[in-house]
């Protein structure tokens, strides 16, 4: 019995002691200006800001339904690559591909954020893309 509660008292020192080394871990940590992330939970790199999780979303929903249609975002394409197919299927709608796509780079590459109207511009963009290639016929 003795040797249970010995273990226990063990136990919490240990637990105790591993809290208190990742808190001293942690406020050690130089912070990347703005991102409330410390630089080694990015790997020590710093990356261009976050895309809106809209713009990525409509993206993926993008690549999803053109899948199914036989447009497929291959992971070695970039999305600009992915663009000029789309921009190739559906003629009707080269513009609204455009501006989809340069909205996706300036987000992705440039550091800027949109604007909540801006985003909501590329995300309707985004669904009538989505509505173009849910028209076309598979292989079309």
């Amino acid at each position: 019995m003795q040797v249970y509660e010995g273990l226990r008292n063990a136990i919490r020192i240990l637990i105790r002691e591993l809290g208190n080394l990742k808190a001293n871990v942690q406020a050690k940590r130089p912070r990347l200006a703005g991102s409330g992330e410390t630089a080694a939970k990015r790997g020590g790199v710093r990356k261009a800001a976050a895309l809106p999780k809209g713009v990525r979303a409509m993206l993926r929903r993008i690549a999803k339904v053109g899948a199914k249609k036989g447009l497929v975002f291959h992971p070695a394409q970039t999305a600009s690559e992915y663009g000029q197919i789309l921009q190739q299927r559906l003629p009707n709608a080269q513009n609204r591909v455009e501006d989809f796509f340069s909205g996706y780079q300036k987000v992705r590459y440039s550091g800027q954020e949109l604007s909540s109207l801006e985003q909501g511009s590329l995300l309707e963009i985004g669904a009538q893309i989505v509505e173009e290639i849910d028209g076309l016929e598979r292989g079309d």
